[in-house]
């Protein structure tokens, strides 16, 4: 890193353009104080953290998350053009991967559950229930037909707002103690 330019990775000596490469050939977690939000901040910050802990565990969910995102970078534009004529396909889409990504973060909930509690307990000496709950926007959901429903549904007040108002990124993580 140099004072005025962007930061330069470098791995066995030749430069890393794509962060991909460095998920499954270096593996390091620094936690700071400020990533404490990934607990108490907003909805966001707590999205985040899950979805990085997902693309270590597996480097291919940053592709399905990446593709949500353009989707959904898309369906916004057109939301606030008011070019109604797409829609339908960018509902399509991101319904397909906004189920899956829901399922993923589901499945990573469950696992944290899971592994956290034992080693809470046994860094706290405490057997207290300790537990993230995962509330995701399309709750229940789990065909791409009931989400694409719920996008066309909403299309009035999504416009009105110019942005979808519903799916994976309004997703919320909960931690209990």
């Amino acid at each position: 890193i140099s004072p005025g330019k962007r930061k330069d990775i470098l791995l066995d000596g030749k430069a890393v353009s794509e962060r991909r490469e460095l998920f499954s050939r270096v593996l390091c977690v620094c936690f700071v104080q400020e990533d404490m939000g990934f607990v108490t901040g907003a909805p966001e910050q707590r999205r985040r953290f899950h979805d990085q802990t997902l693309v270590l565990s597996d480097p291919s969910f940053l592709d399905l998350l990446r593709g949500y995102r353009q989707v959904l970078r898309a369906r916004n534009l057109c939301l606030r053009a008011g070019q109604q004529d797409l829609l339908d396909v960018y509902d399509g889409q991101l319904a397909s991967r906004g189920l899956e990504l829901q399922a993923r973060r589901a499945e990573l909930a469950a696992r944290f559950n899971e592994v956290f509690a034992p080693l809470y307990w046994a860094v706290a000496g405490s057997q207290a229930v300790v537990e993230v709950r995962y509330r995701p926007s399309w709750a229940g959901m789990t065909r791409a037909e009931e989400a694409v429903e719920r996008l066309a549904a909403q299309r009035e007040r999504d416009g009105a707002l110019g942005a979808t108002t519903s799916g994976p990124h309004r997703d919320s993580f909960l931690y209990s103690l």
